[in-house]
C-alpha cells in the first residue's frame, strides 16, 4: 500500500509540474527565441545577431586604445597591448567611473560585463595598490583590462554605479587588501569574520 501511495503521489507531482513549468519557461525564457507561430525554436539565433563571432584583431584593439586615449586624455594615462594581445588602459583614479561608463555605453565598445576585479599589492611603490578591472564585450567578443592605483589611505570611487557585480568584487578587495571604495552601497567584509582585525593580503 505504501509503495502504491508513493507511485500515485509521484504521478500527481509530475502532472502538476507539467502544468506549471512550461508556462514560466515560455513567458520568461523562450519568448526571445520563438518563430512567428510562437513555438520555441532552439535553432533561432536571431537574438544573437549583433554578437561578433570573431574576436577583434590586435590592430583593431590598438586603434581603439588610441581612440580612447584621445577621447579621455584627462583620465587615461596609457593604452597598451599585453603579451596575450589584450588591450590595457591605465587610468587616473578619478577616472574609474567615467572611463568604465564610457566603455560600457559606447556603441563601439559595449563592455557590458565586469567579469573580474582584484588588486595587486606592491609595497615599494608610492601607490602600493594596483586595481585591476577585467571587462568583456559580448557584442565584439573582446576583453579589455583597466588598471588604476591607490594607497592604503586614499579611497577610490566605487564602480558599483556602473556594474552591479562590482558590489561583491569591491567588498572582497576591501576585505583582503583594505582598499576603501567611496559611495559603495554595502562595504563590509565578505570572506573573513566580522570580528577579524586587519586585512590578510
Amino acid at each position: 500500500k505504501m509503495a502504491l501511495l508513493g507511485r500515485l503521489a509521484a504521478r500527481g507531482f509530475r502532472r502538476a509540474l507539467s502544468r506549471t513549468v512550461p508556462t514560466v519557461c515560455s513567458s520568461r525564457c523562450m519568448s526571445a527565441a520563438t518563430d512567428p507561430q510562437g513555438s520555441f525554436d532552439p535553432k533561432n539565433t536571431s537574438r544573437y545577431s549583433n554578437i561578433s563571432q570573431k574576436p577583434c584583431s590586435k590592430e583593431q584593439l590598438e586603434r581603439f586604445g588610441a581612440y580612447m586615449l584621445d577621447l579621455m586624455p584627462k583620465y587615461i594615462q596609457l593604452a597598451q597591448m599585453t603579451d596575450t594581445n589584450e588591450l590595457e588602459l591605465c587610468i587616473h583614479p578619478d577616472g574609474i567611473v567615467p572611463v568604465l561608463t564610457t566603455l560600457k555605453d559606447h556603441s563601439m565598445a559595449q563592455f557590458t560585463q565586469l567579469i573580474e576585479m582584484t588588486a595587486v599589492d606592491v609595497p615599494k611603490r608610492p601607490h602600493r595598490f594596483e586595481l585591476v578591472y577585467c571587462l568583456l564585450s559580448l557584442a565584439y567578443n573582446s576583453r579589455i583590462v583597466v588598471k588604476t592605483y591607490t594607497d592604503e589611505l586614499t579611497p577610490v570611487d566605487s564602480a558599483s554605479s556602473v556594474y552591479d557585480s562590482a558590489i561583491w568584487l569591491e567588498r572582497e578587495v576591501w576585505d583582503m587588501f583594505g582598499v576603501f571604495f567611496a559611495n559603495h552601497p554595502d562595504l563590509r567584509r565578505i570572506l573573513t569574520d566580522y570580528g577579524f582585525e586587519g586585512h590578510p593580503f
